[in-house]
């Protein structure tokens, strides 16, 4: 799907007087600019707010699970703590803790992974964009 549409956007939405000033390598270059996201601004986010990096990176299966997992563990680590039930503490804790991780670690990586299909897609080689 990405494919069609990316090549319906060159076909049509760049005229033919475009293309012949920069050239379809530099369109390329331009929609993947477009397209990128930054690995440390989704750690970022995802740091901030849980799931927000892997939304960022429009990974929204990523953003649910990790906002679920964190949150459920928020909740069962309030419940231990406020009734004094220590197994409840525990495992809320460590849910909780691996929500976060879990959110901490796919973020970035799938910035990562999402700008190489990118650039995959986009016929792009890894000369040009080593800040990626």
């Amino acid at each position: 799907m990405f494919a069609s549409m990316l090549g319906a956007a060159i076909a049509i939405g760049v005229s033919s007087s475009v293309h012949a000033q920069i050239g379809e390598r530099e369109v390329r270059v331009y929609y993947y600019e477009q397209l990128r996201r930054d690995p440390v601004v989704a750690l970022g986010y995802d740091a901030l707010f849980p799931g927000a990096g892997s939304a960022y990176s429009h990974l929204y299966g990523n953003a649910i699970f990790a906002a679920s997992l964190s949150f459920a563990g928020a909740a069962l680590w309030t419940y231990g703590a406020v009734a004094d039930h220590r197994p409840s503490w525990w495992i809320g804790a460590s849910t909780f803790a691996l929500g976060r991780t879990y959110g901490l670690v796919s973020a970035p990586l799938g910035a990562v992974f999402l700008n190489g299909a990118f650039r995959r897609q986009l016929r792009l080689t890894l000369r040009r964009f080593r800040a990626c």
